[in-house]
């Protein structure tokens, strides 16, 4: 496996600047062999095993800065304040001669304050360089790239220009959403579906699996819009009983009077699920599989024309020191098998409705709005934009879903729109229509309506 290695050369290095730091600065020692091969086999073996544990709970992305390795700090900074503890106990005694002696008493002890026979000044000396290094590493150089790549003009116009962004004109009106595939039935409706039909064949599922709420996915299948929720585990223990969950829920999304259905068939069960304890978790099964070169986010239950399940994974890389992500590559994992295949971002199937994550989709536009037009140092918020919400899926056809995402000026107390946005949910490009400008966002809809009087 992937991460046995991983464990191996985050060991190597953290046990390298350990060395140096023994060696190097903790020459004062007589080199003891013995001695010293004991400390490095100790402190070898405990730091794969927490190398291993990190890699594997924590899946930490090799990419960006130090190549995604900044998680190796944290086995340094550990290590390091254990070989520090060989001068814990002569401090702590030191600061009782000093009490003490503020006191105007002495010490009750009879020999001096000094380290023992048994330890080493090397330990102390690897421990404070440790800690030196990683100071170093993850304050000081990890705070200069953030500065140099995030901070002043130049780098918010860069971020700004991450978006491909066309600005149409005044006079081109929004696209108009397909009427032959309307959104009828709304995700509170299809969750209130989907709960009725998980008890309503007599299969009990109810008292092992559940349907979040917050899973219904919005897509089309067949040129028909559906929300589909996978089946997920009620707690721990049925989890550690079962090696998948029976299937997926499916409620029309046009059709208000349309039944839900549970398809619990014999290739309908997920193996894979986001959450999911130990290797049935779906992004440490992605992980482990090789896919440890970017930040695999916003896993989305798909089904493709056949109504077989998919998840749908975004590898993202940054470009902008730890941020500026960008999509690289579009994971499909069969839900039922586990099998990855991955594809360039504009070669995906025509099944897979989005490949662009709304949380990517949001943080772009919230770049573009905030410094496209305006510095960045800029207080006053003048020529400032910023989305107005989270992103919504709509279909102006039936097969090509956008982002649309409503744009408002900086004040909080602005509650018009400046435009609307239209981003493709396959590549990173987007319409800004300013025709749209000045419809009600947010509360001020709501309480508009509210205040109004039959």
């Amino acid at each position: 496996m992937i991460i046995l290695l991983l464990a191996l050369i985050g060991t190597a290095i953290v046990m390298a600047i350990l060395t140096i730091g023994r060696l190097g600065f903790g020459r004062r020692d007589v080199f003891n062999r013995g001695k010293f091969i004991r400390w490095l086999v100790g402190y070898s073996i405990f730091n794969y095993l927490l190398c291993l544990a990190i890699v594997y709970f924590s899946e930490p992305a090799l990419t960006g800065p130090f190549g995604g390795w900044q998680w190796v700090l944290w086995p340094l900074v550990i290590s390091s304040i254990g070989n520090l503890f060989a001068f814990a106990r002569p401090a702590l005694s030191t600061l009782e001669d000093i009490s003490a002696a503020s006191q105007g008493r002495t010490s009750t002890r009879k020999t001096s304050t000094q380290l023992p026979a048994d330890i080493s000044r090397g330990a102390i000396a690897a421990g404070i360089f440790g800690l030196v290094v990683a100071a170093g590493i993850g304050i000081v150089v990890a705070g200069l790239i953030v500065v140099f790549t995030t901070w002043f003009d130049s780098n918010a116009k860069a971020l700004a220009a991450i978006p491909n962004v066309t600005v149409e004109k005044s006079t081109t009106p929004l696209l108009p959403t397909d009427p032959n595939n309307i959104v009828l039935v709304s995700s509170g409706i299809a969750n209130f579906k989907g709960q009725q039909v998980l008890g309503s064949n007599g299969q009990n599922y109810g008292s092992s699996y559940n349907l979040d709420p917050n899973s219904y996915t919005l897509q089309s299948i067949n040129n028909h819009l559906y929300y589909v929720a996978p089946m997920s585990y009620n707690n721990i223990f049925i989890n550690l009983s079962n090696s998948s969950t029976p299937g997926f829920v499916v409620v029309d999304a046009e059709d208000p009077n349309a039944q839900a259905k549970l398809h619990v068939g014999p290739n309908d069960t997920i193996a894979y699920l986001p959450g999911a304890i130990f290797n049935q978790d779906l992004l440490r099964h992605v992980y482990l599989s090789g896919y440890t070169y970017g930040k695999l986010v916003a896993p989305t239950l798909e089904l493709d024309d056949s109504f077989h399940p998919f998840w749908t994974i975004s590898l993202m890389q940054p470009t902008r020191g730890y941020t500026g992500d960008q999509l690289s590559e579009v994971l499909i994992v069969d839900a039922h098998t586990g099998a990855i295949t991955d594809y360039p971002p504009n070669r995906v199937p025509p099944w897979v409705d989005r490949v662009m994550p709304s949380d990517t989709v949001n943080q772009y536009l919230t770049w573009w709005g905030l410094y496209h037009a305006a510095p960045w140092f800029n207080p006053s918020g003048a020529g400032q934009q910023t989305p107005s919400g989270d992103p919504q899926l709509v279909y102006n056809k039936v097969d090509q879903p956008v982002w649309l995402v409503a744009m408002t000026s900086s004040s909080a107390n602005d509650n018009s729109s400046t435009g609307i946005f239209l981003f493709d949910t396959h590549k990173n490009e987007a319409h800004f229509y300013t025709s749209a400008s000045g419809l009600g966002i947010g509360t001020n809809v709501q309480n508009t309506f509210a205040s109004t009087r039959a």
